[in-house]
């Protein structure tokens, strides 16, 4: 007699079972999946592309690639819109260019040197000897509490007629030095 109850228990259970409801929903591949909330894996976009429409129940995820040479995603994601691409300009050059996957690298011009690992700023070879030989310095609590209560970090606008009478004042000087 104890067998029937266990059996019927049985056949309750492995539907249930099978369906992921009990021991929770299908497990989804992190990396190339995600799972909406009825359960379902949906697939991810592929690095180079972005999503356009999540998936539904009926239709898996749609997405479309980057514009090259102007943005990127580099890994599989669920992002609605792609990476904008890094520009090296001023004393910054290419090292490699922006592509579908990869963002722009960027190093120093001919005599100067990345400050850092993601080269953001260069140095002249004087700034980079002098920055190797000194340390950077913690500010104390205090000096960083005075930083942080600073309002503005430009000198006050001079009011009325202050403003007025100075610029009247360049504007002469200027026509004094062309007459010259």
């Amino acid at each position: 007699m104890p067998e029937v109850p266990f059996r019927k228990l049985f056949l309750f259970l492995v539907p249930i079972i099978l369906q992921g409801s009990v021991w929770g929903s299908p497990s989804c591949a992190s990396e190339r999946e995600y799972q909406l909330r009825e359960g379902r894996c949906c697939s991810k976009c592929p690095p180079g592309h972005y999503m356009v429409n999540r998936c539904t129940p009926i239709k898996d995820t749609e997405c479309r690639p980057c514009r090259e040479g102007v943005a990127y995603n580099a890994n599989w994601n669920t992002r609605y819109q792609c990476q904008p691409c890094r520009q090296c300009v001023g004393v910054l050059a290419y090292r490699s260019t922006c592509s579908l996957t990869a963002d722009a690298v960027c190093t120093c011009r001919a005599g100067l040197f990345c400050a850092n690992e993601d080269c953001l700023l260069c140095l002249s070879p004087l700034a980079r000897d002098s920055a190797l030989k000194k340390p950077y310095a913690r500010p104390s609590r205090r000096q960083s509490r005075k930083l942080k209560s600073t309002k503005t970090l430009r000198p006050p606008k001079k009011k009325g007629k202050h403003r007025g009478s100075l610029r009247k004042r360049q504007i002469q000087q200027q026509l004094h030095l062309s007459t010259l």
